[in-house]
């Protein structure tokens, strides 16, 4: 198994006049190690405080002064909030990683899970776009993607082309680019597609324009390739997971320019932990993943054991949610105010509501 690298930098501040429990207070988020973060305003922009990144690492550093339940706080210069020196807005902690007692998935209520009428079936993963506040689904085998508004009412299909790969089953949002929202979609055999979705109504695209990432060969069975990616805007870290025999978790950072890449070339991919190894005794496969800003970890979902773990990049547990009221758990993403939106096949999405102390 790679071993897990940190960089760490630490900054030291002479100020004289500030008290001791105000330096606590600035630390606060730190814990996480961290890589230089990215400055290009086209990715940086995040899922403003709860999904896929958004408020960066907070505290010290990256500027995301951290909210208390509710509040409203300006972010530094750093890579917090959306972009930099965004604001981050509502919930628990929603200006950068947020320590819990616990874990987060200690604080869900269950809600019902309703069909999807303009999906028949195969819907696979979803992501949250705070820009359009609208929800992204992705269909595996139907080469489509549906677009519904933050009430989960249907706005528009989008036919994809340009690709021979049929079998995409997850979408992350990573941030605003030209001509509209950034995304990554990743398909089985162990390749990504990231590029822009157009936020004008269109209702046809094609990935054949978009950059292409091989991270993985193609798995020798099928349907156990790649199910999940993650991504986090302030450090640029992209995760994808691959679903059993053996589970794996893949990290690489996100290219800085647009060119095809693969991990037999120059794409430095690793494992930051043997996700059979230390997942093996909670659950048995992987459906979907995402980054959570809150903790700094991953969220892992499991279509075969239906539920969702919290996981350190070191393989840590920090916690689960057995989930319930679908057949099959294909995605999962964090809407804006830490609501956990998760998706079944053949065609049905639930939300589990967010309830900090």
């Amino acid at each position: 198994m790679p071993s897990t690298h940190m960089h760490v930098r630490l900054v030291a501040l002479c100020l004289p006049a500030l008290c001791l429990p105000a330096i606590v207070s600035l630390l606060g988020g730190c814990g996480h190690d961290e890589t230089t973060p990215n400055t290009d305003a086209t990715s940086t922009a995040g899922d403003g405080g709860y999904g896929q990144g958004g408020s960066g690492h907070g505290g010290s550093g990256h500027g995301g002064m951290t909210a208390a339940a509710g509040g409203t706080h300006q972010g530094g210069t750093g890579a917090g909030g959306q972009g930099v020196g965004g604001a981050s807005t509502g919930g628990h902690g929603a200006g950068g990683h947020t320590t819990f007692e616990g874990t987060p998935l200690d604080h869900y209520t269950a809600g019902s899970f309703s069909e999807v009428s303009q999906i028949g079936t195969n819907l696979s993963g979803n992501t949250y776009n705070p820009t359009t506040d609208s929800h992204f689904l992705i269909l595996n085998n139907n080469r489509e993607i549906h677009e519904l508004d933050s009430g989960l009412s249907h706005l528009r299909t989008i036919d994809l082309g340009g690709i021979n790969s049929w079998d995409l089953e997850d979408i992350v949002y990573l941030g605003e680019g030209p001509g509209g929202s950034e995304y990554a979609v990743v398909s089985e055999p162990g390749r990504m597609w990231l590029g822009v979705i157009p936020n004008d109504g269109s209702t046809m695209l094609s990935l054949g324009g978009f950059q292409e990432i091989q991270f993985a060969p193609p798995p020798s069975t099928s349907n156990k390739g790649a199910e999940g990616v993650a991504y986090d805007p302030a450090t640029r870290r992209m995760w994808a997971c691959s679903e059993r025999s053996p589970m794996i978790v893949y990290e690489f950072t996100r290219p800085t320019d647009t060119a095809d890449t693969s991990y037999l070339d120059s794409l430095v991919v690793t494992q930051p932990f043997d996700a059979q190894a230390a997942l093996s005794g909670h659950i048995t496969d992987i459906s979907s993943c995402m980054f959570d800003a809150r903790t700094g970890r991953l969220l892992i979902l499991s279509e075969q054991s239906s539920r969702v773990l919290d996981v350190d990049l070191s393989g840590n547990v920090h916690g689960e949610l057995a989930l319930a009221g679908a057949p099959q758990f294909e995605g999962l993403t964090l809407d804006d105010v830490g609501n956990l939106v998760i998706t079944s096949e053949p065609n049905r999405i639930g939300v589990y509501s967010f309830m900090p102390e």
